[in-house]
């Protein structure tokens, strides 16, 4: 293991890591485009529910200072 290892692991560690740089994140990010790709592929009520979670997230988020 070479040094660099080292150190990505002990950053991995950290409490605070980003989802984004996390496997989950990875994960979150891929369904979320196919998601996108295939929303015409959703029955209406899944549609819905998913533009609705959607639409609560973006409000809840505005309301979030940065």
């Amino acid at each position: 293991m070479t040094e660099e290892d080292e150190e990505d692991l002990r950053v991995l560690k950290e409490d605070d890591v980003p989802l984004e740089e996390t496997q989950l994140g990875v994960a979150a990010r891929q369904m979320a485009v196919a998601t996108a790709n295939n929303m015409s592929k959703l029955d209406r009520k899944t549609r819905n529910e998913l533009l609705e979670s959607i639409a609560a997230f973006d409000m809840a988020a505005r309301d979030t200072p940065e």
